[in-house]
């Protein structure tokens, strides 16, 4: 597995599939997507499709009607008998819990996010 340390500058030489094989932060994204000169709007997944379009010199067609789900989401206190809703995202209120019962370095990587979007 390649390390931190070999990922490469965000750069618009970039491919697409070399930009998706690497983890990015959304703040860099963000800066990413000002410097190409693409929308910056919406989730993290958006922005990643958008920059992935530009950087394969294809045209990116937003989707249309997203409707945000009127989904309950977890407060206050959680216990093991806790029950997570469908739709719940990853929360600070999930991550303390988390980090309570697993430790410090707990984080949400991206299969534990994906999870959570596709329950």
């Amino acid at each position: 597995m390649s390390s931190y340390s070999e990922r490469p500058a965000l750069t618009s030489d970039l491919t697409g599939q070399e930009f998706l094989r690497w983890y990015w932060l959304k703040d860099e994204l963000l800066t990413f997507a000002r410097t190409l000169g693409i929308r910056t709007t919406g989730k993290k997944d958006l922005l990643t499709q958008r920059i992935t379009a530009h950087l394969d010199g294809r045209t990116f067609t937003e989707p249309s009607g997203i409707t945000k789900q009127n989904t309950r989401q977890l407060s206050g206190t959680l216990t093991h008998a806790t029950v997570i809703p469908v739709g719940q995202r990853c929360s600070q209120v999930l991550r303390t819990w988390f980090t309570a019962e697993l430790g410090k370095s707990f984080h949400f990587d991206a299969e534990m996010r994906d999870f959570f979007c596709n329950y």
